[in-house]
């Protein structure tokens, strides 16, 4: 929405918006021969269009790549930051842990099952390390 404090950010975002309306010339004409001095007006028209709709889907598809690199660094950096600290219950943790292994997984960034038991058994406290034995020689010998 338009206000008093982000005319620039608004006036490019619609500058974009009509660009990406001629968006689909790119694709749907191959790349074009290039310019001589004896190509005529119309000639000169299409490949200026064609080069701006080009360039346009180059940025509106590094512009989505740069978001879905935020998202999975994000994801990634919750995850590897979370530790049990005895505040919640351990069900909310381990389940927490799981969420985040989920969206990852969502976004093609595979993270094995076991890979993630081990891991959230690393993030525990101390006082669980029976814990952390039983479980490793249960999945160790496929009990």
């Amino acid at each position: 929405m338009l206000n008093d404090t982000n005319f620039l950010e608004w006036k490019e975002a619609l500058i974009f918006q009509l660009g990406l309306m001629d968006l689909d010339i790119c694709f749907r004409l191959y790349a074009l021969v290039a310019l001589i001095d004896e190509s005529n007006m119309d000639v000169r028209i299409l490949h200026e269009r064609w080069e701006r709709s080009n360039r346009l889907s180059y940025h509106s598809c590094y512009n989505m790549c740069l978001e879905l690199l935020d998202v999975i660094r994000c994801l990634v950096q919750k995850f590897t930051s979370m530790h049990y600290t005895g505040k919640r219950n351990i069900w909310e943790y381990i389940t927490a842990m799981h969420d985040i292994v989920g969206k990852l997984n969502d976004l093609k960034i595979t993270i094995l099952e076991t890979f993630l038991v081990h891991y959230i058994l690393q993030t525990l406290p101390t006082k669980y390390d029976l814990s952390k034995v039983s479980i490793t020689h249960i999945m160790m010998n496929g009990q």
